[in-house]
């Protein structure tokens, strides 16, 4: 996914990322360190997450790159801003899979930043959604997946009219990220 961000935000002059969700800050953070001409928004549920993100990005000298906002999704962004590029990982587990998981994740990551609902897609439907009216004319969208979930995530995409839709593989070949461009 940062991959794909920074070469997005390469052709983009005064580049604006939003990342929704960001946890740790750890996407953001890894864009505005390649790329040192973005700024960046980014948004969380969770004020722990929040402040852990502030943190990260204190530490390594991007705070002044990046605003954090504490709310769902794009509710606490500033109305009309648009953005070259947003970046998601939601959750995307299945609240019946949750159980199942790993113990180190099951136990240790917030059931907030997992669950997915009960079918795995239910933050998809509102980023995709909504994110036309904060992107720049062709502005892209790429949001992390579960390996199951590339075709159902990428018919959102289309549903919402994006262009340009494309499922990415991870370094083990399982499809991880969908992308597309808004007109």
């Amino acid at each position: 996914m940062v991959e794909r961000a920074v070469a997005e935000l390469t052709s983009r002059s005064a580049p604006l990322l939003l990342d929704l969700g960001t946890g740790t800050g750890c996407i953001p953070i890894a864009i505005l360190s390649e790329l040192r001409d973005v700024r960046a928004y980014a948004t969380d549920l969770a004020p722990a997450a929040l402040e852990m993100a502030r943190q990260n990005a204190f530490r390594l000298g991007m705070l002044d790159r990046l605003r954090l906002a504490q709310g769902s999704w794009y509710e606490p962004l500033p109305l009309g801003r648009r953005f070259s590029v947003i970046t998601s990982n939601p959750p995307y587990i299945r609240s019946g899979d949750i159980p199942g998981l790993a113990p180190e994740v099951r136990d240790h990551d917030p059931l907030l930043a997992l669950d997915g609902g009960a079918s795995g897609l239910e933050p998809y439907h509102e980023i995709i959604s909504r994110a036309p009216a904060f992107l720049e004319p062709e502005g892209m969208l790429i949001v992390e997946i579960g390996y199951d979930q590339g075709r159902e995530v990428a018919a959102l995409f289309d549903e919402a009219g994006f262009e340009e839709i494309a499922i990415e593989r991870d370094l083990s070949g399982q499809p991880r990220v969908v992308s597309g461009r808004h007109p």
